[in-house]
């Protein structure tokens, strides 16, 4: 008896190890399978980061391509676009770029329905200009999640931002200031939204990246129109400087050949006086009147913008007026002439009449001549009219002038 009750225990004893060790294993079993679950979907997501490591390299290898020969900044701005949408599949793409105010920044290329017109929504850098502005001000890359995470105080800042809530990551596109070393300068920035909030902390490195390399697109972008602008540009007087003129008065005149009612006027013009002035207050002192003479002439151009203003040479400068009859040109050329006039110059007590004045003549296309050299030629003949009846004078040209002696068209005490 006692050796079969010892029997039972003993199997009962058995039985209850093995259920233990099954537990046991069943438990390794489960484990073993959320981890192996675990790692299934870690590989997962390391595809799925290769992939977009692999997609981004390529993209950005594009990318760099591009904005080391795009030197249009608008051009420039749909280049960042395209890029970003392909890069991140965002559905909210704006791309702003900062006005040379440094203040101001531009939305250049958008993306996505705002439920507004995109395309005036300015923003100032700094708190009041929303999350864009803040960006701008902090020059810090920021996702939703950030603004979020601000105070109350700090988030209310951002309530009445009007596109905030379709922005998922912001990033600063920074120039460096020179000389100043460390210190930068906001020249865009880029915004996405309706990006997987699962890849904010990855999309935020990547974003950073494009936007780094488009601020360096953006740099040359900006040195090549400050290059051109100096080849085109005068360096004394600020007007566009004579072959830039010579180019665009015949592209203006090409528009206009063989199309009936179709005017065109220049009016060329010069200070009278100037050598006298020169020699009785220095050569310094003539550039600054020169250089006055420029800054009055771009303010006057500045109230009429489709005229073309430039300086000829010496102290003669040229107006072409587009769509401009004889009358109007003649009543737009003594516009010029009393503007001048009316301007208190240095020294000009001294001048031969005790006044800084001007001459110039007019000539109109195609009534006088449908060729650029042609319609200079009438306008230096008018001049020389003007000149010739006591100067502080425009003259219209007229066929008149051509009769009787042969005519100089330069006089040295012009």
């Amino acid at each position: 008896m006692l050796f079969l009750l010892g029997l039972a225990v003993g199997r009962a004893r058995t039985s209850t190890d093995m259920q233990a060790q099954s537990n046991r294993m069943t438990e390794e079993m489960g484990s073993h399978e959320i981890e192996m679950r675990q790692l299934v979907r870690s590989a997962e997501r390391h595809r799925a980061e290769k992939k977009i490591f692999n997609d981004f390299m390529l993209h950005m290898e594009q990318f760099a391509r591009g904005i080391n020969t795009e030197l249009d900044r608008k051009k420039l701005g749909w280049l960042l676009l395209k890029t970003v949408e392909n890069l991140f599949g965002a559905t909210h793409i704006l791309i702003y770029f900062t006005d040379p105010d440094g203040e101001t920044l531009r939305p250049v290329a958008t993306k996505g329905n705002f439920g507004q017109d995109i395309s005036r929504h300015f923003a100032r850098r700094g708190e009041k200009g929303g999350r864009v502005g803040h960006v701008a001000e902090t020059q810090v890359t920021t996702s939703r999640d950030d603004f979020s995470s601000k105070s109350p105080h700090e988030q209310a800042n951002f309530d009445n931002d009007p596109i905030g809530a379709r922005l998922d990551l912001l990033a600063p596109m920074t120039r460096d200031e020179e000389p100043v070393i460390g210190k930068s300068t906001t020249i865009g920035v880029i915004c996405i939204g309706g990006i997987d909030r699962s890849t904010y902390e990855q999309s935020k490195r990547m974003l950073k990246m494009v936007a780094d390399l488009g601020s360096m697109g953006l740099q040359n972008a900006l040195r090549f129109k400050e290059i051109r602008s100096s080849a085109n540009h005068d360096g004394l007087t600020g007007l566009i400087n004579k072959r830039c003129f010579m180019d665009r008065f015949s592209e203006a005149i090409n528009a206009r050949e063989g199309i009936p009612g179709r005017q065109l006027s220049v009016f060329l013009f010069d200070i009278d006086h100037f050598k006298s002035y020169n020699d009785g207050n220095g050569h310094l002192a003539g550039d600054e009147v020169l250089r006055t003479t420029g800054q009055l002439l771009q303010e006057f151009n500045a109230a009429h913008p489709g005229f073309l203003i430039g300086r000829y040479g010496g102290e003669e400068f040229v107006v072409v007026m587009p769509d401009t009859g004889r009358e109007d040109a003649s009543a737009a050329a003594e516009a010029i002439r009393r503007l001048i006039q009316e301007h208190k110059y240095p020294n000009e007590e001294k001048q031969p009449k005790g006044d800084l004045t001007i001459s110039g003549g007019v000539a109109v296309f195609p009534r006088d001549g449908t060729r650029t050299t042609e319609l200079l030629k009438c306008a230096d003949e008018a001049l020389y009219q003007a000149k010739s009846h006591d100067r502080n004078k425009v003259e219209v040209f007229d066929r008149a002038f051509l009769g009787g002696a042969e005519q100089e068209t330069i006089y040295e005490h012009r």
